[in-house]
């Protein structure tokens, strides 16, 4: 364990699994075979002692020790999942769903403590949730409805009735022209944050008062399916469906550049939910795509370092 680098989110579409040990300069560790259709894979610490957990592409979710069969499984969906989040030093876990729902876990007691919804019409009917994550302090739920809107609902409030017991809606953040594909906090505390939307645009909001701060949209780039901010830096990095990656600098006033002279590419990731992920020191930055492989970057030159076939 001493020698594992960084244990984070890595997807395969096929059905061999395989965790990356010290990947930059090592080899694949295989585990085994999964099930058909795995959508997210990754690792968090409870209780100092490893644990995968893996969301099916299904309505299915379990939690399992390394190497060991499922020590939980978390199956309430109707719809496939859309996304899942792990917060308070994994003691808590969310799932988002195509549903509609998004689903609140206790991962130690293996129980859901409570169902955050968004609907149409009177509450008659669920929106489907694209993005979901949690505030850094755990008391909000942020989700990204196809509905174009960002809803942001307080987990302190108590559950009102109506759909599934869920607390009322606090804020909505309008202003995205397409469904939200991805989310992520720009700063540590929580007040700003940044999405990605399918109309092409790159916005960054105030947590506090459901307000757009900027909006970036160039004719070069391709709608981002996801993006993740660099852990030092004021930097985002940009899954683009063009099969490109890009490098977005975002200034103290919230004001977007692209660099046009660094392009990340030699992935496929058109037509997939391929996520990013920085190594901790922010060195390194990967993906998968749709034909199994993993591949690595040097975030600072743009070259290729490492891919691992599928």
């Amino acid at each position: 364990d001493d020698g594992i680098r960084d244990l984070k989110v890595i997807e395969w579409l096929g059905q061999k699994i395989q965790i990356v040990l010290d990947c930059v300069y090592g080899a694949p560790v295989e585990l085994g075979v999964a099930h058909l259709g795995v959508g997210v894979f990754f690792f968090f610490k409870q209780k100092t002692a490893y644990e995968m957990l893996r969301s099916l592409v299904g309505s299915e979710m379990c939690i399992r020790d390394r190497c060991k069969d499922p020590r939980a499984t978390f199956n309430s969906h109707k719809l496939p999942l859309s996304g899942l989040c792990v917060a308070n030093e994994g003691r808590m876990l969310t799932t988002g769903s195509q549903d509609g729902l998004v689903r609140v876990w206790d991962t130690e007691g293996c129980e859901m403590l409570r169902s955050c919804a968004y609907g149409k019409a009177g509450g008659t009917r669920l929106v489907g949730c694209g993005a979901h994550m949690i505030h850094p302090e755990n008391r909000s739920l942020l989700v990204a409805s196809f509905d174009k809107h960002i809803c942001m609902f307080d987990l302190r409030e108590p559950s009102k009735g109506g759909e599934e017991g869920s607390p009322p809606v606090s804020r909505i953040y309008h202003g995205s022209m397409g469904a939200v594909m991805s989310m992520d906090w720009v700063d540590r505390n929580g007040n700003v944050f940044v999405s990605s939307s399918t109309d092409k645009s790159i916005r960054t909001w105030d947590f506090r008062v459901a307000t757009q701060i900027k909006q970036f949209v160039d004719p070069t780039m391709q709608a981002a399916s996801y993006v993740i901010k660099h852990p030092h830096d004021s930097t985002l990095a940009a899954q683009c469906l063009d099969d490109t990656i890009r490098k977005i600098t975002l200034d103290a006033g919230g004001k977007m550049k692209l660099h046009r002279d660094q392009v990340l590419s030699g992935h496929s990731v058109s037509g997939t939910s391929c996520e990013l992920s920085f190594s901790p020191d922010g060195q390194f930055v990967s993906t998968g795509d749709a034909t199994g492989k993993l591949l690595i970057w040097n975030w600072a030159t743009g070259e290729l370092a490492k891919q691992f076939p599928a």
